[in-house]
């Protein structure tokens, strides 16, 4: 109704009281910036040669190191949920088990990167208990992997523990 005032105003000459109409500047929305710890989990991804990225729509987390690939199972229910019995094998470029060694890394990069938002990870082994190279994993590699907070089998919580994923990170990981 202003609008037309004054232009009706304008042509005729009068209502030189009302104020001429001000447009205020656009307002843009600030860019969206990564979490400072999210940053310094990324660039340190980058700087050793490797990722670990979400997906199926969440479902799932992907460790990608040169060619090779291995996905596991992920749950979001108190923080996250790794589903160790999924995780067992290199899927790509060729099947084959995991070694001690690969797996000790793997779990402690992928448990890295699912804690560096502060919440908790719980590892769920389920029956028959994950084995590599022929022994128990719960006793052989999880001791050796500090970033975990809880054991949970059967959806019984077998073990908690305080992770020492709160320190910060060196920039180096055991075996890698």
């Amino acid at each position: 109704m202003k609008l037309i005032r004054s232009i009706i105003g304008a042509v005729t000459g009068g209502n030189d009281k009302e104020k001429p109409w001000e447009f205020a500047p656009l307002q843009v929305d600030k860019p969206i910036t990564l979490d400072e710890r999210r940053a310094a989990e990324q660039a340190k991804q980058i700087k050793l040669g490797y990722s670990v990225e979400i997906i199926n729509k969440g479902e799932g987390v992907r460790y990608t190191e040169g060619l090779r690939i291995v996905e596991a199972k992920i749950g979001w229910d108190d923080g996250a949920r790794l589903v160790l019995n999924t995780m067992s094998r290199w899927v790509k470029p060729e099947p084959r088990e995991l070694t001690t060694t690969e797996f000790i890394r793997i779990l402690t990069r992928i448990g890295e990167y699912l804690t560096c938002d502060g919440k908790p990870l719980t590892v769920v082994d389920q029956a028959p208990s994950l084995r590599v190279e022929d022994a128990t994993a719960a006793s052989t590699v999880l001791p050796r992997v500090a970033c975990w907070a809880r054991l949970e089998r059967d959806f019984k919580i077998v073990e908690e523990r305080q992770p020492a994923a709160a320190q910060p990170a060196s920039g180096t990981v055991a075996g890698s």
